[in-house]
């Protein structure tokens, strides 16, 4: 089979016609992971905080990559969605200061390409930092 999917139990209740997470395209040598989102995968429970969801968020997609024999360092593209919450009185800079700050120190070898978006709202009414990314699995051989 060409394509590995990896699903977790639960998490499709949070995003309804989503099953898949992860998938892998052996022949491309690609991984995709879906948007993640700073949720405790054990308890489906949303962190609070913009750092907290950001560190678990990062936590979960390094989780989520194992289950292929990808890391960190594997990811080649990101696309990262920041709430702009009229609660919290911040700007991009600050934010992608924030998310700069914490993969530094959860993975630094993280270095890929990326873009970053700030929207009213994601999914998960709370969620602050949603991260979807790319992964290569040809680098994982080198």
């Amino acid at each position: 089979m060409a394509k590995e999917y990896v699903t977790l139990d639960g998490l499709s209740e949070l995003a309804p016609g989503l099953p898949n997470w992860v998938i892998k395209d052996n022949d491309k040598g690609l991984v995709f992971v879906a948007g993640m989102v700073g949720i405790n995968l054990d308890t489906l429970e949303l962190v609070s905080g913009l750092e907290s969801q950001i560190r678990l968020t990062l936590n979960n997609i390094k989780f989520l990559l194992s289950k292929v024999g990808c890391e960190m360092k594997d990811v080649v593209q990101m696309t990262m969605f920041f709430v702009n919450d009229p609660l919290v009185n911040s700007d991009v800079e600050t934010d992608v200061g924030t998310f700069v700050s914490v993969k530094e120190e959860i993975c630094p070898e993280l270095c890929p390409v990326g873009i970053g978006s700030r929207v009213d709202s994601l999914m998960l009414s709370g969620a602050l930092f949603e991260l979807m990314v790319c992964a290569t699995t040809s680098l994982a051989e080198v």
